[in-house]
């Protein structure tokens, strides 16, 4: 009896043992996976720089519902980080933030179309939009006229895609939204970087 006694309480140190060792694996494992999932969500907060012969094209909006009122921004950068261009407007005549910020994409591409600017990445961070630009057909939404006349201008450019980033990632074009409460007419900037929006850039490749 006394040998039986031995014998299974052997095994249950044995058994004991696996289980704490498998249970500090586990913790191992979760914890570098953690580890690893903070690299990537750190490594997607940040902006980046386009490759070569491409051009993002940021678009952020700043909106005000006690007097539905917007102002959105937008701003085009090369792969050396420079500023082609940079546009704020305010508007009283879109119903809500979604038409303004759908307005404010088309802006952008307009703009991008002035500048001969072909090859684009376009980014913002109303994910909604972005999902209703990728897909084919005609977009039911109510601000569906202007996701459609969005996508007609596709045959202008040679290869542009919409992106969406967080706010984080987009400090600059938010900067310069805030800013355009303060114009009374749409602003627009060509090639050169306004100087309140100079700081906005840098911190984005921080």
């Amino acid at each position: 009896m006394a040998r039986n006694d031995r014998k299974w309480e052997n095994l249950f140190v044995a058994a004991r043992d696996i289980s704490c060792q498998a249970g500090s694996l586990v913790t191992d494992f979760l914890d570098q996976g953690q580890a690893f999932n903070e690299q990537i969500t750190r490594a997607t907060r940040k902006w980046h720089p386009p490759n070569d012969s491409v051009y993002k094209v940021n678009v952020a909006m700043h909106w005000r519902p006690l007097t539905c009122r917007g102002g959105f921004r937008i701003v085009i950068r090369d792969s050396l980080i420079s500023v082609l261009a940079a546009m704020c407007d305010t508007s009283l005549q879109l119903g809500d933030e979604l038409q303004l910020f759908t307005f404010a994409i088309q802006k952008s591409l307009l703009l991008a179309k002035e500048l001969e600017v072909h090859n684009l990445i376009v980014e913002g961070d109303c994910g909604d939009l972005m999902g209703f630009l990728k897909t084919l057909g005609p977009c039911l939404a109510h601000y569906g006229t202007l996701v459609d006349e969005i996508k007609e201008l596709s045959p202008v450019f040679s290869n542009f895609h919409f992106t969406t980033i967080p706010l984080s990632c987009n400090l600059a074009s938010f900067t310069l939204a805030k800013e355009s409460f303060t114009f009374s007419r749409c602003k627009v900037w060509f090639g050169v970087c306004p100087d309140f929006l100079a700081n906005a850039v840098q911190n984005d490749l921080l």
